[in-house]
């Protein structure tokens, strides 16, 4: 089984993760090795037979100094280690920097995969002309490219590019993400949320997933509604302070606060609407997990049109909380449960097809 190269930021429980660990699963002539460029410290969840974990070093200093020395050791990596293929996992342009030390010093192939639409904060304008700096002049090292959707495609690639393009969704394990009324009963049990009107999100506390905004928006809701309660999936750098910015708010019996879930998928069950406000997104897998589920669900408008594919997702703006709340209630009495499975399939959101596809594209590769 030959194995490829997947280059991503870190390695913890976000969607990146969850997608290769996923497509490795179906994989029939393949396995991959990740390389994360920083050390990681998360533990992730995602730990598969078809799946080794590699970390450079922390590469400190300007960017410069950072991009120079994440080159060096990306190099040696690869003098030790052969791929025939380097698939990178990348947000933004400058990743091509990259791509380019590796074909001046190797002969494998590079898949390009953008996985945003936007540049992430601190320093947004020099991130910015970064990125269209490479966009235009480095973005011929790469053999493929690929987007989560057509947004990341012109975000990240020159559009008159000869390289072979495509979508390639990230794909959801249909059957495991159906709705399971007896899976929703038992939890809710457990939790002591019979009665309650349960919303809740699957996300990094990062800025990205606008944590705060989230806050916000729980806040409102509580003021509407005495038996809100609101379920809050996931980890990350911001996850302690906005626990604590909760409990100072008084409104933290309200959260349940449940971390990493391994079992994930029988959480959905749970919720009565799933919501997602970020600041910015590819085409987010948690809400197209929810909607495999059959939950309604609210997200902001800075996330591509293209992640409503069942027709049962509102875009919202992220600039007022009650905006949000006002529309949460609304559905409070329309929140049943709708099979959308055979919509998801035909739309081309199985992870088995989607594997398919980037087989062939590794095979074409290859050959």
């Amino acid at each position: 089984m030959d194995r490829v190269l997947h280059i991503v930021s870190s390695w913890g429980t976000g969607g990146v993760e969850r997608y290769i660990y996923n497509y490795s699963k179906y994989l029939n002539k393949y396995s991959f090795d990740v390389l994360t460029l920083r050390e990681s410290s998360n533990k992730s969840i995602f730990a598969s037979d078809k799946i080794r974990v590699y970390h450079l070093l922390e590469a400190k200093g300007n960017y410069l100094k950072r991009i120079n020395m994440r080159k060096k050791l990306l190099i040696d990596f690869l003098k030790k280690n052969k791929y025939n293929i380097v698939h990178f996992d990348a947000t933004t342009a400058d990743a091509f920097i990259l791509a380019k030390a590796i074909k001046k010093n190797f002969s494998c192939k590079i898949v390009m995969h953008c996985h945003a639409t936007s540049i992430e904060p601190p320093n947004i304008f020099l991130k910015t002309i970064l990125h269209k700096f490479s966009k235009i002049f480095y973005s011929k090292y790469a053999d493929y490219y690929i987007g989560l959707s057509e947004d990341t495609i012109r975000w990240m690639f020159p559009q008159k590019s000869k390289i072979d393009k495509t979508v390639l969704n990230c794909g959801v394990e249909i059957e495991k993400f159906k709705f399971n009324e007896d899976i929703r009963n038992q939890i809710r049990k457990k939790l002591n949320i019979t009665n309650k009107y349960v919303v809740g999100t699957v996300g990094r506390f990062s800025k990205q997933k606008n944590p705060f905004f989230m806050l916000d928006i729980i806040e409102e809701c509580i003021k509407m509604e005495e038996n809100f309660t609101f379920l809050w999936i996931g980890d990350g750098e911001y996850f302690n302070k906005i626990r604590e910015i909760a409990k100072n708010r008084k409104i933290d019996k309200h959260i349940y606060f449940l971390g990493v879930c391994e079992n994930i998928e029988e959480y959905y069950s749970v919720l009565d609407l799933f919501i997602l406000p970020s600041l910015y997104e590819g085409n987010p897998i948690a809400c197209l997990e929810a909607q495999t589920n059959g939950l309604k669900c609210i997200i902001s408008d800075e996330i591509t049109k293209t992640a409503n594919i069942t027709g049962s997702v509102r875009f919202l703006g992220i600039e007022n909380p009650k905006e949000w709340a006002t529309e949460i209630m609304k559905l409070k009495n329309d929140c049943n449960h709708v099979s959308y499975l055979e919509k998801i399939s035909a739309r081309g959101y199985s992870v088995k097809d989607n594997t398919e596809k980037l087989e062939k594209i590794y095979d074409r590769l290859e050959n």
